[in-house]
This record gives structure tokens, sequence and C-alpha cells, in this order.
């Protein structure tokens, strides 16, 4: 694996993600302040929308970087051209078709889920602006292959943090000379996609030259094997629509608009926190699969080495925010029920307190390409979960704690049950290799809690200053203790070794 990529993937990636982060953090209360709460749930609900009309193109894209990756680091740039025009074509079939379900999604919105009268209009220019920009992104996703290709995972860094600061720069713009609306939130979507997918055209003629666009090399075969593997992580993808991507709908349906809204205000902090290590985890991928390719590491190897990165960090996070939350949303949101948003965040987060450190696990299945048994367990636990949800809704008043709740303790159990022994068993070790680092994991995700707590306690926080005075020192206590628990003396060694380099305190 080459590890000065990998960190230098990490490192830019969790860099951009901050600074999205910030964006969000300034622009969420403006918007709830200026738009309302139900509004404010509408943007999530129109992207949770779009995910519902992808299964298709998931089918296709899920897959096609691994496929061509393999082709081409074997040498073979013959089948690794065939792949990308082929996976380019399907895309560009499946967008148009997209296109003109999306039309008629927009045309009765309003009959399928509930809209406050004054916001119709506003709420379906919001969703076709989301929409069309969204399918352009399909629509020329395989362009974006070449920087899995090549190990280059911090440009897709790069151009989310040039989207975060695009986004936040037009919406400030056109809310200080226009009345705020949701439309021209889809408008600021609207930008950054486009931007988006330009930018990959651009990213690809400069670092993979060599495989060249000819539709005319489109092959029937090449997309049958695609979509043999990529089927099964389409299922996948339909298991994380019915386990969380209908949850907004489910609020909006049996809960009304605004109760919708305080759930993806909720989610907030759960949803950064899931892409800030889905980041660090993708940052491994690309090394695993061209290791697997060309027989160069074993996976196990990999695996264990990135559990300590991804252990140390949700460790710190989740600490912070089990123990901060609620001062959290006390300042950031005042005019919310802060003990609710923080209620319903830890539920939300439960289900990451087995898998955040682990989060490299489901790897195997797409690097080994067998992925036929972890989608159908998984669909079979994410069909229980929304019929367990609807049946709670209608028969008791827990409201969104049901919502929130069913699928965390759902989905946890199916990991350490079945999971996390299927993939050891793909890897040809034994079926409980991977416990010890889950409880590892779990043990410093409490110390980091504990240690949260009593630093609250102990400053008494009631301003910004108190908070990140807290944060601050929460983080570096837990840091320090979990980095002795979750990594040996040889790992330490080399991680201060990297911190000096970075830092400029030794040579090379």
């Amino acid at each position: 694996m080459n590890k000065k990529q990998v960190a230098q993937n990490i490192i830019i990636n969790i860099f951009a993600f901050f600074i999205g982060l910030i964006i969000t953090f300034f622009l969420s209360p403006y918007i709830i302040k200026n738009l309302g709460m139900d509004a404010y749930g509408f943007f999530h609900t129109a992207n949770t929308f779009f995910s519902y009309a992808t299964i298709l193109t998931f089918a296709v894209n899920s897959m096609a970087g691994r496929f061509i990756a393999i082709a081409y680091h074997q040498g073979d740039l013959k089948k690794a051209q065939g792949y990308f025009n082929t996976v380019l074509v399907a895309d560009i079939i499946l967008a148009a078709a997209l296109f003109i379900v999306s039309i008629f999604a927009v045309l009765y919105l309003d009959r399928m889920i509930n809209i406050p009268a004054h916001l119709v209009r506003d709420v379906k220019w919001m969703f076709f602006l989301i929409f069309s920009s969204s399918i352009l992104v399909v629509a020329l996703y395989a362009f974006s292959t070449s920087t899995f290709v090549k190990n280059r995972i911090d440009i897709v860094a790069y151009i989310n943090m040039f989207k975060s600061i695009i986004r936040g720069g037009v919406l400030l713009l056109l809310f200080a000379f226009l009345k705020p609306n949701l439309i021209l939130i889809g408008f600021a979507s609207f930008i950054i996609l486009v931007f988006e997918a330009v930018s990959y055209i651009g990213v690809k003629r400069k670092i993979m030259p060599e495989l060249n666009v000819n539709m005319r090399e489109y092959d029937t075969g090449l997309l049958k094997d695609i979509l043999k593997a990529g089927g099964w992580n389409a299922l996948n993808n339909v298991n994380g629509i019915l386990t969380l991507g209908l949850d907004l709908l489910f609020a909006n349906i049996f809960l009304g608009a605004t109760a919708a809204g305080v759930l993806a205000l909720a989610r907030t902090i759960p949803n950064y926190f899931v892409v800030l290590m889905d980041l660090v985890k993708n940052s491994y991928i690309p090394a695993m699969t061209k290791g697997y390719a060309k027989d160069e590491a074993s996976l196990t190897e990999n695996l264990k080495a990135s559990f300590a990165i991804l252990s140390l960090m949700s460790a710190v996070i989740l600490g912070g925010i089990i123990s901060m939350g609620e001062v959290f949303y006390q300042l950031w949101i005042p005019t919310e029920d802060s003990r609710m948003l923080q209620i319903l965040t830890i539920v939300i987060l439960f289900v990451e307190f087995t898998y955040a450190g682990v989060r490299t696990i489901p790897v195997v299945f797409q690097v080994t390409n067998r992925l036929k048994r972890q989608a159908l367990s998984s669909f079979g636990v994410a069909g229980l979960s929304v019929v367990i949800v609807i049946i709670l809704l209608k028969t008791t008043s827990l409201g969104l704690l049901v919502i929130a709740g069913v699928t965390s303790v759902l989905t946890t159990l199916l990991r350490l049950l079945y999971i996390y022994p299927l993939a050891a068993t793909y890897i040809k070790q034994k079926w409980h290799l991977f416990y010890s680092d889950v409880l590892k994991a779990i043990l410093s995700i409490v110390l980091a809690s504990a240690v949260g707590i009593g630093i609250k306690n102990l400053l008494h926080i009631h301003s910004w200053g108190g908070f990140l005075a807290g944060i601050i020192i929460t983080a570096s206590i837990a840091f320090a203790a979990n980095l002795f628990i979750l990594t040996r003396k040889d790992q330490r060694r080399t991680l201060f070794g990297k911190l000096k380099q970075l830092l400029g305190l030794s040579a090379g």
C-alpha cells in the first residue's frame, strides 16, 4: 500500500471536509431563521428523493472504478478503455431516462409529500434544479473514476472543497440581494453540481489521458460484468434507502413537515461524521484494490492498518458529540429543543459505535467481488426495519425516536452477528477476527465520552469560547489516551515520524 498517497488523501479530504462543515455551520441557522424549520427539511428530502431514482445507476457506477482499476493496473489498457466507454454510454442512457422521470416527479410532488401551500412552487423548483444538475453528474460519472484508478482521492477533496466554497458564496450573494427562498438554495446546488461534473472531465484528461472517449467501444459483455457485481451493490443501495433514506419521508408523511425538518437538523452532525469517516475509508480503497490486483499485500494487513486510524478518529469525534452535543445545539440553534436534538443525534449515531472504527470491513466484499450474501442479508434487515417503523409509528407516540432508533439497532445486530464474521471468512481468516478491533473501538469511545463529560461538568460551558475550550481539551486528552489503546509501539513511532515530517521538524 502506498502509505504516502493514502496519508495525503486523508489529510486533504479532512481539510476539505472542515471547509464544508464551517460553511454549513453558518448557513444552516441562517436558512432556518429566514425560511423556517419545515422549509429546511425539504432540501434534504430533495437529495434523498434523487437517491431513490439512482438505484439503477448505482448498479453500473458502484463497481465501475473497481473494474477499470483492475484492468488498468494489470496492464490491459484496451479492456480498461472498454469498461470506461461502456460505463459512459450506459450512464448517458440512464441519465436521459432519469430526466424524464424527474419531470413527472416534480409535477406531482405535492401529491407525494406534505408541502405547505405557500411553499409548493418554491419546493418544486428546488427539486427540479437539484434533480437536473444531479442527472448531469450521473451522465458524466465515468470521468470521475480516474481519481479512483490513479489513487488520487485528494483531487476529489479539492473539488468538494471548492463546491462548499462556491455554494456558500453563491447563497450569501443571492440572499444579500434577493429575498431568501428555496429556489435560491436549489440554484446554488445547480451551480456546484454542474461545476463538479465539468471538473471531472478536466481531471480525467490530466491524470488518465491513456483512456480515450470513444462510444463505439461500448461493449454489452463488459456491461454485464459490471452489472453482475454492481447489481448486488445496487441492492445494498436499496438497503440504505430503506434503512436511512426513507426516514425524512416517513417523518413528513406520518408526523408532518416540521418534524421532518427537526429530523433533518438532528441528522446534520451524524451525516457529517459519516462523510468524514467515509472520506478516510475511501482513501484506503484504491490502494487495497491495486494491491489485490497485483497481489502486493494482504487484505488483512491493510484492513488492520486502517482500523487504528479510523478508531482513533471516531473515538475522539463521537466522544465529543456524546459529551458536548447538547451544549452545541444550545449555542448553534437556541430556538430549538436542544435536549431532543441531542437525544435524536445519539440514537442516530448508535449504529456507528460498533462500525466507525472498522468501517473498511465491507471493502472486503467489494474488492473480492463477493457481494451477494452481504446484500441479501442487509436487504432482509432493511425490509424488516421499514415494517417495524411503520407499525410503531401507527401504534405508539415515540415519533422521531422510532424512525431514528429502529434502523440503528437492527443494523448493528446484523453487522455484529453476520457481516463481520462473513468478511473474515472471505479473506480466509477465523470468523471472530474482527471482534477484538470492534471492542477496542467501543472502549475508546466510552473513554473519550467520559473525558468529555468530566470536562463539561468542570468548565460549566455556556459560551462558544467555553465550548471550543472544552472540545480542544477533550480531544487532546482522548486522543492521547486512545493512542496507546488503539496502536502498537511501532505504529506510534511511524505516526510521530509522519507528524514531524508534516510539521517540518525533520528532513525528508
